[in-house]
Protein backbone atom coordinates (compact mmCIF):
# COMPACT_ATOMS: atom_id res chain seq x y z
CA UNK A 1 0.00 0.00 0.00
CA UNK A 2 2.94 2.30 0.71
CA UNK A 3 4.16 1.87 -2.89
CA UNK A 4 0.71 2.93 -4.23
CA UNK A 5 0.82 6.05 -2.06
CA UNK A 6 4.29 6.93 -3.34
CA UNK A 7 3.17 6.39 -6.95
CA UNK A 8 0.13 8.63 -6.42
CA UNK A 9 2.28 11.30 -4.82
CA UNK A 10 4.88 11.19 -7.60
CA UNK A 11 2.16 11.35 -10.27
CA UNK A 12 0.65 14.33 -8.47
CA UNK A 13 3.97 16.21 -8.52
CA UNK A 14 4.64 15.17 -12.11
CA UNK A 15 1.30 16.55 -13.31
CA UNK A 16 1.81 19.69 -11.22
CA UNK A 17 5.20 20.33 -12.78
CA UNK A 18 3.83 19.64 -16.26
CA UNK A 19 0.95 22.05 -15.62
CA UNK A 20 3.34 24.80 -14.56
CA UNK A 21 5.42 24.29 -17.69
CA UNK A 22 2.34 24.46 -19.92
CA UNK A 23 1.08 27.57 -18.16
CA UNK A 24 4.41 29.35 -18.55
CA UNK A 25 4.54 28.46 -22.25
CA UNK A 26 0.92 29.49 -22.78
CA UNK A 27 1.34 33.04 -21.51
CA UNK A 28 0.85 32.58 -17.79
CA UNK A 29 -2.87 31.97 -17.61
CA UNK A 30 -4.63 28.67 -17.19
CA UNK A 31 -7.87 30.18 -18.50
CA UNK A 32 -8.65 30.43 -22.17
CA UNK A 33 -8.06 33.95 -23.39
CA UNK A 34 -9.74 35.40 -26.45
CA UNK A 35 -6.93 35.17 -28.97
CA UNK A 36 -6.87 37.64 -31.79
CA UNK A 37 -6.42 36.55 -35.33
CA UNK A 38 -3.31 37.73 -37.14
CA UNK A 39 -5.68 39.57 -39.50
CA UNK A 40 -6.81 41.91 -36.68
CA UNK A 41 -4.71 45.02 -36.19
CA UNK A 42 -5.26 47.46 -33.29
CA UNK A 43 -3.62 50.89 -33.39
CA UNK A 44 -4.28 54.47 -32.27
CA UNK A 45 -4.81 57.50 -34.49
CA UNK A 46 -3.19 60.92 -34.00
CA UNK A 47 -5.91 61.88 -31.45
CA UNK A 48 -5.14 58.81 -29.34
CA UNK A 49 -8.42 57.10 -30.29
CA UNK A 50 -8.48 53.38 -31.00
CA UNK A 51 -8.45 52.18 -34.63
CA UNK A 52 -9.07 48.50 -35.44
CA UNK A 53 -8.58 46.77 -38.80
CA UNK A 54 -10.28 43.43 -39.40
CA UNK A 55 -13.40 41.76 -40.77
CA UNK A 56 -16.99 42.93 -40.41
CA UNK A 57 -20.09 40.77 -40.57
CA UNK A 58 -23.75 41.62 -40.15
CA UNK A 59 -26.53 40.47 -37.85
CA UNK A 60 -29.07 37.94 -39.03
CA UNK A 61 -32.50 39.39 -39.85
CA UNK A 62 -33.98 36.84 -37.45
CA UNK A 63 -32.44 38.68 -34.46
CA UNK A 64 -34.90 41.59 -34.83
CA UNK A 65 -36.26 42.48 -31.39
CA UNK A 66 -33.72 40.55 -29.29
CA UNK A 67 -32.13 42.30 -26.32
CA UNK A 68 -28.67 43.78 -26.71
CA UNK A 69 -25.96 43.97 -24.06
CA UNK A 70 -27.12 47.43 -22.91
CA UNK A 71 -30.75 46.33 -22.62
CA UNK A 72 -32.20 47.91 -25.75
CA UNK A 73 -33.86 45.88 -28.51
CA UNK A 74 -31.92 45.17 -31.71
CA UNK A 75 -33.56 46.67 -34.80
CA UNK A 76 -32.51 45.82 -38.36
CA UNK A 77 -33.13 49.40 -39.53
CA UNK A 78 -30.95 51.19 -36.93
CA UNK A 79 -27.26 51.98 -37.27
CA UNK A 80 -25.94 49.86 -34.41
CA UNK A 81 -23.22 47.25 -33.98
CA UNK A 82 -21.68 44.63 -31.70
CA UNK A 83 -17.96 44.66 -30.94
CA UNK A 84 -15.60 43.35 -28.28
CA UNK A 85 -12.87 45.84 -29.24
CA UNK A 86 -14.71 48.97 -28.09
CA UNK A 87 -16.56 49.91 -24.92
CA UNK A 88 -20.34 49.69 -24.95
CA UNK A 89 -22.12 52.98 -25.80
CA UNK A 90 -19.24 54.10 -28.04
CA UNK A 91 -19.68 55.71 -31.44
CA UNK A 92 -17.46 54.36 -34.21
CA UNK A 93 -16.92 55.03 -37.90
CA UNK A 94 -16.73 51.86 -39.98
CA UNK A 95 -15.02 52.18 -43.37
CA UNK A 96 -15.16 49.35 -45.90
CA UNK A 97 -11.66 49.02 -47.32
CA UNK A 98 -12.69 47.70 -50.74
CA UNK A 99 -14.94 50.64 -51.71
CA UNK A 100 -14.16 53.43 -49.22
CA UNK A 101 -17.77 53.74 -48.02
CA UNK A 102 -18.19 54.56 -44.35
CA UNK A 103 -20.98 54.61 -41.79
CA UNK A 104 -21.27 55.83 -38.19
CA UNK A 105 -22.70 53.28 -35.76
CA UNK A 106 -23.39 52.97 -32.02
CA UNK A 107 -21.85 50.02 -30.13
CA UNK A 108 -24.72 48.55 -28.11
CA UNK A 109 -23.90 44.84 -28.06
CA UNK A 110 -21.10 42.29 -27.72
CA UNK A 111 -20.01 39.56 -30.14
CA UNK A 112 -19.32 35.96 -29.21
CA UNK A 113 -15.71 35.79 -27.91
CA UNK A 114 -14.70 33.26 -30.56
CA UNK A 115 -15.29 35.81 -33.32
CA UNK A 116 -12.03 37.62 -32.48
CA UNK A 117 -10.03 34.49 -33.23
CA UNK A 118 -11.64 34.45 -36.67
CA UNK A 119 -10.55 38.02 -37.41
CA UNK A 120 -13.96 39.58 -36.84
CA UNK A 121 -13.96 42.98 -35.16
CA UNK A 122 -17.54 44.20 -35.60
CA UNK A 123 -21.01 42.82 -36.30
CA UNK A 124 -23.17 45.46 -38.02
CA UNK A 125 -26.92 45.92 -38.21
CA UNK A 126 -28.61 45.21 -41.55
CA UNK A 127 -29.01 48.95 -42.26
CA UNK A 128 -25.30 49.62 -41.66
CA UNK A 129 -24.30 46.64 -43.83
CA UNK A 130 -26.53 47.94 -46.63
CA UNK A 131 -24.90 51.38 -46.36
CA UNK A 132 -21.48 49.75 -46.83
CA UNK A 133 -22.79 47.62 -49.75
CA UNK A 134 -21.81 44.21 -48.42
CA UNK A 135 -25.16 42.68 -47.58
CA UNK A 136 -25.15 40.24 -50.51
CA UNK A 137 -22.58 37.54 -51.15
CA UNK A 138 -20.58 36.13 -48.26
CA UNK A 139 -21.70 38.84 -45.81
CA UNK A 140 -18.17 39.55 -44.63
CA UNK A 141 -15.75 42.31 -45.61
CA UNK A 142 -12.48 43.98 -44.52
CA UNK A 143 -13.01 47.19 -42.55
CA UNK A 144 -11.33 49.94 -40.58
CA UNK A 145 -13.18 50.83 -37.36
CA UNK A 146 -12.34 54.15 -35.67
CA UNK A 147 -13.60 55.39 -32.33
CA UNK A 148 -15.14 58.84 -32.76
CA UNK A 149 -16.75 61.41 -30.47
CA UNK A 150 -20.53 61.43 -30.19
CA UNK A 151 -21.90 62.84 -33.49
CA UNK A 152 -23.28 66.38 -33.36
CA UNK A 153 -26.87 67.09 -34.33
CA UNK A 154 -25.53 69.03 -37.33
CA UNK A 155 -23.48 66.07 -38.57
CA UNK A 156 -25.23 64.33 -41.41
CA UNK A 157 -26.39 60.86 -40.41
CA UNK A 158 -28.68 58.72 -42.56
CA UNK A 159 -32.40 59.37 -41.92
CA UNK A 160 -32.91 56.06 -40.08
CA UNK A 161 -29.79 56.42 -37.94
CA UNK A 162 -31.85 57.18 -34.83
CA UNK A 163 -30.13 54.89 -32.33
CA UNK A 164 -32.99 54.96 -29.80
CA UNK A 165 -30.84 54.91 -26.67
CA UNK A 166 -32.98 54.49 -23.56
CA UNK A 167 -34.07 57.81 -22.03
CA UNK A 168 -32.40 56.81 -18.74
CA UNK A 169 -29.01 56.65 -20.48
CA UNK A 170 -29.21 60.22 -21.76
CA UNK A 171 -27.63 62.59 -19.27
CA UNK A 172 -29.36 65.80 -18.21
CA UNK A 173 -26.67 67.71 -20.13
CA UNK A 174 -27.54 65.96 -23.43
CA UNK A 175 -31.33 66.40 -23.22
Amino acid sequence: MRIDALRSLSLFFLFGALSLILISIGGGSCYAQSTRSKSVQVTKNEDGKKVVYGKATHYSRSLEGTKTAIGTRYRNNKYTAASNFFKLRTWVRVTRLTNGRSVTVYINDRMHPSMASRGRVIDLSIAAAEALHFLGGAGITRVKVEEIPKPDAQEQLPPNANQSAPFSEISEYDR
